[in-house]
Protein backbone atom coordinates (compact mmCIF):
# COMPACT_ATOMS: atom_id res chain seq x y z
CA UNK A 1 0.00 0.00 0.00
CA UNK A 2 1.11 3.51 -1.13
CA UNK A 3 0.88 6.46 1.75
CA UNK A 4 1.56 9.96 0.55
CA UNK A 5 3.58 11.51 4.01
CA UNK A 6 4.95 14.84 4.87
CA UNK A 7 8.40 13.99 6.12
CA UNK A 8 8.95 17.14 8.10
CA UNK A 9 6.16 16.34 10.53
CA UNK A 10 6.68 12.19 10.55
CA UNK A 11 8.58 10.99 13.61
CA UNK A 12 11.49 10.25 13.32
CA UNK A 13 11.81 9.77 9.50
CA UNK A 14 15.20 9.56 9.08
CA UNK A 15 15.48 6.99 10.83
CA UNK A 16 12.94 4.86 8.58
CA UNK A 17 14.95 5.77 5.75
CA UNK A 18 18.28 5.40 6.34
CA UNK A 19 18.62 1.10 5.51
CA UNK A 20 17.24 2.38 2.09
CA UNK A 21 19.66 1.18 -0.09
CA UNK A 22 21.05 4.84 -2.04
CA UNK A 23 19.19 7.07 0.14
CA UNK A 24 21.28 10.58 1.19
CA UNK A 25 20.64 13.53 2.14
CA UNK A 26 18.37 14.32 -0.43
CA UNK A 27 15.49 11.85 1.15
CA UNK A 28 15.98 13.39 4.45
CA UNK A 29 13.45 15.27 6.43
CA UNK A 30 16.47 17.80 6.72
CA UNK A 31 16.12 18.30 2.86
CA UNK A 32 12.22 18.70 2.87
CA UNK A 33 11.75 20.97 5.78
CA UNK A 34 14.88 23.36 3.60
CA UNK A 35 12.67 22.97 0.70
CA UNK A 36 9.17 23.28 2.46
CA UNK A 37 10.26 26.54 4.72
CA UNK A 38 12.01 27.98 2.06
CA UNK A 39 10.00 28.25 -0.70
CA UNK A 40 5.91 26.29 0.55
CA UNK A 41 5.81 23.93 -1.62
CA UNK A 42 4.07 21.10 -0.11
CA UNK A 43 5.51 17.35 0.70
CA UNK A 44 4.12 14.38 -1.06
CA UNK A 45 6.45 11.41 0.18
CA UNK A 46 4.38 8.67 -1.64
CA UNK A 47 5.55 5.53 0.65
CA UNK A 48 5.48 1.86 0.32
CA UNK A 49 5.05 -0.11 3.36
CA UNK A 50 5.60 -3.38 4.37
CA UNK A 51 5.47 -5.00 7.91
CA UNK A 52 5.91 -0.67 9.10
CA UNK A 53 9.11 -0.51 6.70
CA UNK A 54 9.20 1.60 4.12
CA UNK A 55 10.50 -0.34 1.03
CA UNK A 56 9.89 1.91 -1.47
CA UNK A 57 9.86 5.84 -1.94
CA UNK A 58 8.95 8.46 -4.38
CA UNK A 59 9.83 11.68 -2.67
CA UNK A 60 7.91 14.93 -4.21
CA UNK A 61 6.95 18.29 -3.60
CA UNK A 62 3.92 19.76 -5.33
CA UNK A 63 5.25 22.86 -6.69
CA UNK A 64 1.94 25.72 -7.28
CA UNK A 65 3.32 28.89 -8.93
CA UNK A 66 1.00 31.62 -10.50
CA UNK A 67 3.78 32.42 -12.90
CA UNK A 68 4.96 28.53 -13.89
CA UNK A 69 1.77 26.40 -13.11
CA UNK A 70 1.25 23.37 -10.74
CA UNK A 71 3.67 20.69 -11.28
CA UNK A 72 5.10 17.93 -9.20
CA UNK A 73 8.91 17.62 -8.66
CA UNK A 74 11.75 15.14 -7.75
CA UNK A 75 12.72 17.04 -5.40
CA UNK A 76 13.07 20.70 -6.29
CA UNK A 77 16.81 22.53 -6.54
CA UNK A 78 17.75 18.72 -6.07
CA UNK A 79 20.83 17.37 -8.04
CA UNK A 80 19.18 13.68 -8.79
CA UNK A 81 16.61 11.74 -6.52
CA UNK A 82 15.92 8.10 -8.06
CA UNK A 83 12.86 6.43 -6.88
CA UNK A 84 13.58 3.21 -4.43
CA UNK A 85 11.92 0.22 -4.41
CA UNK A 86 12.60 -3.29 -3.13
CA UNK A 87 11.32 -4.75 -6.15
CA UNK A 88 9.93 -4.11 -9.22
CA UNK A 89 5.83 -4.61 -8.04
CA UNK A 90 6.66 -1.86 -5.57
CA UNK A 91 8.01 0.41 -8.41
CA UNK A 92 4.86 -0.21 -10.32
CA UNK A 93 2.85 0.66 -7.55
CA UNK A 94 4.43 3.92 -6.58
CA UNK A 95 4.48 5.23 -10.37
CA UNK A 96 0.68 4.52 -10.35
CA UNK A 97 0.10 6.31 -7.36
CA UNK A 98 2.25 9.38 -8.49
CA UNK A 99 0.48 9.38 -11.73
CA UNK A 100 -2.83 9.37 -10.76
CA UNK A 101 -2.41 11.87 -7.87
CA UNK A 102 -0.76 14.28 -10.54
CA UNK A 103 -3.67 13.65 -12.76
CA UNK A 104 -6.49 14.12 -10.01
CA UNK A 105 -4.56 17.38 -9.22
CA UNK A 106 -4.30 19.21 -12.53
CA UNK A 107 -0.68 18.83 -12.81
CA UNK A 108 1.43 20.47 -16.07
CA UNK A 109 4.11 17.31 -15.25
CA UNK A 110 5.68 15.46 -12.88
CA UNK A 111 9.93 15.66 -13.17
CA UNK A 112 11.99 12.74 -11.79
CA UNK A 113 15.30 13.31 -11.43
CA UNK A 114 16.72 10.04 -11.73
CA UNK A 115 15.01 6.60 -13.28
CA UNK A 116 17.51 5.27 -15.73
CA UNK A 117 18.27 1.83 -14.11
CA UNK A 118 14.21 1.44 -13.97
CA UNK A 119 12.38 3.40 -16.83
CA UNK A 120 11.93 2.09 -20.17
CA UNK A 121 14.53 1.92 -22.64
CA UNK A 122 11.94 3.63 -25.43
CA UNK A 123 11.56 6.55 -22.84
CA UNK A 124 13.33 9.34 -24.14
CA UNK A 125 14.66 11.37 -21.08
CA UNK A 126 13.88 15.54 -20.81
CA UNK A 127 17.81 15.67 -20.39
CA UNK A 128 20.77 13.86 -19.88
CA UNK A 129 23.14 15.60 -16.72
CA UNK A 130 26.83 13.81 -15.18
CA UNK A 131 27.18 12.66 -11.60
CA UNK A 132 30.91 12.66 -10.36
CA UNK A 133 31.23 10.17 -7.22
CA UNK A 134 34.82 10.13 -5.67
CA UNK A 135 34.84 6.56 -3.14
CA UNK A 136 36.72 7.00 0.27
CA UNK A 137 37.59 4.04 1.14
CA UNK A 138 41.36 4.54 2.78
CA UNK A 139 43.83 6.65 4.65
CA UNK A 140 44.16 10.67 3.42
CA UNK A 141 47.76 9.76 1.88
CA UNK A 142 45.72 6.74 0.02
CA UNK A 143 43.11 9.37 -1.03
CA UNK A 144 45.58 11.64 -2.27
CA UNK A 145 47.47 9.13 -4.20
CA UNK A 146 44.36 8.25 -6.15
CA UNK A 147 43.66 11.50 -7.64
CA UNK A 148 44.78 12.79 -11.04
CA UNK A 149 48.92 14.64 -10.88
CA UNK A 150 47.31 18.02 -11.72
CA UNK A 151 44.92 17.53 -8.94
CA UNK A 152 48.11 16.93 -6.32
CA UNK A 153 49.76 19.61 -8.45
CA UNK A 154 47.34 22.16 -7.62
CA UNK A 155 46.35 21.21 -3.82
CA UNK A 156 50.17 21.91 -3.03
CA UNK A 157 50.55 24.95 -4.89
CA UNK A 158 47.61 26.35 -2.44
CA UNK A 159 49.78 25.31 0.20
CA UNK A 160 52.94 26.93 -1.33
CA UNK A 161 50.88 29.85 -1.88
CA UNK A 162 49.89 30.09 1.80
CA UNK A 163 46.08 29.01 1.39
CA UNK A 164 45.26 28.06 4.64
CA UNK A 165 41.56 26.50 5.81
CA UNK A 166 38.78 25.86 8.22
CA UNK A 167 36.43 24.08 8.68
CA UNK A 168 32.76 25.34 10.27
CA UNK A 169 29.30 25.19 11.03
CA UNK A 170 28.81 28.32 12.04
CA UNK A 171 26.02 30.81 11.40
CA UNK A 172 28.11 33.74 10.52
CA UNK A 173 30.48 31.26 8.32
CA UNK A 174 27.03 30.53 6.18
CA UNK A 175 26.76 34.48 6.05
CA UNK A 176 30.79 34.20 4.52
CA UNK A 177 30.21 31.81 2.00
CA UNK A 178 26.65 34.08 0.91
CA UNK A 179 28.66 37.06 0.13
CA UNK A 180 30.73 34.71 -2.18
CA UNK A 181 27.90 32.97 -3.27
CA UNK A 182 26.32 36.41 -4.46
CA UNK A 183 29.49 37.26 -6.25
CA UNK A 184 29.74 34.11 -7.99
CA UNK A 185 26.02 33.66 -9.43
CA UNK A 186 26.69 37.39 -10.81
CA UNK A 187 29.49 36.46 -12.40
CA UNK A 188 27.82 33.16 -14.29
CA UNK A 189 24.58 35.87 -15.01
CA UNK A 190 22.42 34.07 -12.26
CA UNK A 191 20.54 35.91 -9.17
CA UNK A 192 21.80 33.85 -5.42
CA UNK A 193 19.82 31.52 -3.48
CA UNK A 194 17.40 33.73 -1.33
CA UNK A 195 18.98 34.51 1.90
CA UNK A 196 16.04 32.60 3.45
CA UNK A 197 16.84 29.21 2.02
CA UNK A 198 20.89 29.80 3.82
CA UNK A 199 18.70 30.66 7.28
CA UNK A 200 17.14 27.08 6.70
CA UNK A 201 20.25 25.79 5.67
CA UNK A 202 22.01 26.45 8.92
CA UNK A 203 19.03 25.90 11.08
CA UNK A 204 18.27 22.25 9.43
CA UNK A 205 21.76 20.65 8.21
CA UNK A 206 24.54 22.81 10.06
CA UNK A 207 23.14 23.29 13.05
CA UNK A 208 21.99 18.99 13.15
CA UNK A 209 25.54 17.98 12.75
CA UNK A 210 24.30 17.11 8.67
CA UNK A 211 27.02 18.85 6.91
CA UNK A 212 29.72 21.91 7.42
CA UNK A 213 31.56 24.89 5.23
CA UNK A 214 35.20 24.58 4.55
CA UNK A 215 36.72 28.44 4.07
CA UNK A 216 39.69 28.98 2.32
CA UNK A 217 41.67 32.08 3.26
CA UNK A 218 44.75 34.16 1.75
CA UNK A 219 46.20 36.74 4.31
CA UNK A 220 43.20 36.83 6.60
CA UNK A 221 40.72 37.13 4.10
CA UNK A 222 38.02 34.14 2.84
CA UNK A 223 38.75 33.65 -1.20
CA UNK A 224 36.37 30.10 -1.80
CA UNK A 225 34.17 28.05 -0.10
CA UNK A 226 32.60 25.22 -0.04
CA UNK A 227 29.37 23.40 1.55
CA UNK A 228 29.03 19.73 2.22
CA UNK A 229 26.37 17.43 3.36
CA UNK A 230 26.87 13.71 5.12
CA UNK A 231 23.82 11.32 5.84
CA UNK A 232 24.85 8.16 6.70
CA UNK A 233 27.46 6.72 4.64
CA UNK A 234 26.99 8.90 1.48
CA UNK A 235 27.73 12.39 1.36
CA UNK A 236 27.58 15.38 -1.30
CA UNK A 237 29.97 18.61 -2.16
CA UNK A 238 26.88 20.70 -2.76
CA UNK A 239 27.93 24.16 -3.17
CA UNK A 240 31.03 26.51 -4.06
CA UNK A 241 31.60 29.93 -4.15
CA UNK A 242 35.04 32.04 -4.52
CA UNK A 243 36.26 35.61 -5.42
CA UNK A 244 37.97 35.18 -8.85
CA UNK A 245 40.80 37.68 -8.63
CA UNK A 246 42.30 34.33 -6.38
CA UNK A 247 42.07 32.46 -8.72
CA UNK A 248 45.21 31.22 -9.26
CA UNK A 249 45.91 30.33 -5.89
CA UNK A 250 44.03 26.97 -6.00
CA UNK A 251 41.55 27.63 -3.45
CA UNK A 252 38.92 25.29 -4.78
CA UNK A 253 41.24 22.12 -5.06
CA UNK A 254 42.52 23.27 -1.54
CA UNK A 255 38.90 23.45 0.48
CA UNK A 256 37.17 20.36 -1.82
CA UNK A 257 40.60 17.81 -0.65
CA UNK A 258 39.79 19.62 3.13
CA UNK A 259 35.99 18.47 2.68
CA UNK A 260 37.09 15.38 1.37
CA UNK A 261 39.25 14.32 4.34
CA UNK A 262 36.81 15.66 6.93
CA UNK A 263 34.22 13.55 5.33
CA UNK A 264 36.57 10.21 5.36
CA UNK A 265 36.91 11.03 9.16
CA UNK A 266 33.32 11.14 9.98
CA UNK A 267 32.90 7.69 7.84
CA UNK A 268 31.60 8.70 4.66
CA UNK A 269 32.11 6.09 1.91
CA UNK A 270 31.71 8.34 -0.75
CA UNK A 271 31.64 11.68 -1.88
CA UNK A 272 29.05 12.80 -5.09
CA UNK A 273 30.27 15.75 -6.66
CA UNK A 274 26.57 16.48 -7.89
CA UNK A 275 24.89 17.28 -11.15
CA UNK A 276 27.23 18.66 -14.04
CA UNK A 277 25.77 19.65 -17.26
CA UNK A 278 28.01 17.66 -20.25
CA UNK A 279 28.19 21.14 -22.30
CA UNK A 280 30.14 22.55 -19.32
CA UNK A 281 33.24 21.28 -20.28
CA UNK A 282 35.60 23.24 -17.47
CA UNK A 283 33.47 22.23 -14.39
CA UNK A 284 33.27 18.59 -16.05
CA UNK A 285 37.34 18.87 -16.06
CA UNK A 286 37.55 20.02 -12.57
CA UNK A 287 35.53 17.12 -11.18
CA UNK A 288 37.28 14.50 -13.46
CA UNK A 289 40.85 15.72 -12.26
CA UNK A 290 39.98 14.13 -8.81
CA UNK A 291 39.27 10.57 -10.95
CA UNK A 292 35.55 9.92 -9.70
CA UNK A 293 33.20 7.41 -11.18
CA UNK A 294 31.34 9.41 -13.90
CA UNK A 295 27.90 8.33 -14.77
CA UNK A 296 24.99 9.77 -16.69
CA UNK A 297 21.69 10.80 -14.51
CA UNK A 298 18.63 10.87 -16.64
CA UNK A 299 16.26 13.37 -15.57
CA UNK A 300 12.60 12.98 -16.96
CA UNK A 301 9.42 15.02 -17.42
CA UNK A 302 5.82 13.42 -18.55
CA UNK A 303 3.56 16.16 -19.11
CA UNK A 304 -0.18 15.28 -18.40
CA UNK A 305 -1.81 17.15 -21.35
CA UNK A 306 0.74 15.13 -24.44
CA UNK A 307 0.45 11.65 -21.24
CA UNK A 308 3.73 10.74 -22.00
CA UNK A 309 7.43 11.75 -21.17
CA UNK A 310 8.73 14.34 -23.13
CA UNK A 311 12.03 16.05 -23.74
CA UNK A 312 13.28 19.67 -23.12
CA UNK A 313 15.49 21.54 -25.51
CA UNK A 314 19.11 22.39 -24.35
CA UNK A 315 19.16 25.07 -22.13
CA UNK A 316 20.76 27.98 -23.78
CA UNK A 317 22.26 31.48 -22.10
CA UNK A 318 20.03 34.71 -22.92
CA UNK A 319 19.02 37.77 -22.54
CA UNK A 320 18.37 37.77 -18.57
CA UNK A 321 22.03 36.30 -18.33
CA UNK A 322 23.63 39.27 -19.55
CA UNK A 323 20.90 41.59 -17.23
CA UNK A 324 21.66 39.56 -13.95
CA UNK A 325 25.12 39.99 -14.57
CA UNK A 326 25.36 43.28 -14.69
CA UNK A 327 22.74 43.91 -12.20
CA UNK A 328 23.42 45.94 -9.09
CA UNK A 329 24.29 43.34 -6.07
CA UNK A 330 21.25 44.67 -4.06
CA UNK A 331 18.73 43.80 -6.84
CA UNK A 332 20.51 40.96 -8.29
CA UNK A 333 20.05 39.33 -4.25
CA UNK A 334 16.24 40.73 -4.42
CA UNK A 335 15.62 39.02 -7.97
CA UNK A 336 16.64 36.03 -6.20
CA UNK A 337 14.88 36.13 -3.17
CA UNK A 338 11.42 36.74 -5.33
CA UNK A 339 12.69 34.13 -8.45
CA UNK A 340 13.17 30.72 -7.29
CA UNK A 341 10.22 29.91 -5.79
CA UNK A 342 8.96 29.92 -9.12
CA UNK A 343 11.61 28.38 -10.47
CA UNK A 344 11.76 24.58 -8.90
Amino acid sequence: MVDIIDPTSYPDWNDHIKELDGCSIFYSSNWAKILKESYGYRPLYFSFFENDKIVGLAPFFEVNSLLTGKRGVALPFTDFCDLIANEEETLNQLLEAFTDYGAKNKWKYYELRGGKAYMNQAVKPSSVLLEHTFTLNGSDDDLFASVKGITRRNINRAVRENVTNKISKSRDSLQEFYKLNCLTRKRHGLPPQPRKFFKNFYEHILAKDQGFLVKSYFRNEVIACGVFMHFGQKSIYKYSASNFAFKKLRANYSFLWEGIKELNRLGSTSVSFGRTEPSNKGLREFKTSWNPKEEEVFYYKYDFKERNFVEILDKVKGPHNLIFRNMPNPLLRLAGDLAYKHMA
